[in-house]
């Protein structure tokens, strides 16, 4: 379930005891990879490119040293994640994402990691600094052209993944 609009912008997650209140003393459970697969631009509804983005920003997360996660820091990632799901952003997080775009690139680069890595990134940090390309853009003006667009995707949607499931399944009539 979304629970909010910053969510679709939380694609990689720590998830555990502690994480949603911040009173309590968080315990890394798992990590949750989230709404890979809501992308009305791609038929599939996933754009591969932004799974290889994801599959990187975990290499990196991975590679780093682990240090303590303080209560201070996960409230600025909180407010940075609410922030991330609005249209108007501050100097602040500007700086922080193009400081995180510019630490994959080097960790990219020195990890030597197939071309299609490298073009996910260049794609993602396309969208980031056009926002006109972002994907929240183009379903606005997409909407803004056709009103019933959204509604038509999601019939499509429907339409193929019923379709879908019926093949797979021999039981159905």
């Amino acid at each position: 379930m979304v629970e909010g609009p910053r969510e679709l912008y939380q694609l990689v997650r720590i998830k555990g005891k502690g994480f949603e209140d911040l009173e309590q003393i968080p315990e890394a459970g798992r990590i949750e990879l989230r709404i890979a697969d809501l992308n009305p631009f791609f038929p599939a509804g996933i754009n591969p490119s932004d799974l290889y983005l994801m599959h990187l920003y975990l290499l990196w997360c991975a590679q780093n040293r682990i240090s303590d996660f303080t209560v201070e820091q996960q409230k600025e990632a909180d407010a940075w994640a609410t922030e991330a799901a609005q249209t108007c952003f501050s100097d602040a997080f500007r700086n922080r994402m193009n400081q995180m775009f510019a630490a994959l690139h080097r960790f990219l680069h020195q990890s030597r990691l197939p071309q299609v890595y490298d073009q996910a990134l260049t794609q993602a940090q396309s969208r980031w600094s056009e926002p006109k390309l972002s994907y929240a853009a183009r379903i606005k003006a997409a909407c803004a052209e056709s009103p019933n667009s959204a509604m038509q995707w999601a019939t499509s949607q429907k339409e193929q993944n019923l379709g879908s499931s019926a093949q797979r399944n021999p039981y159905a009539p």
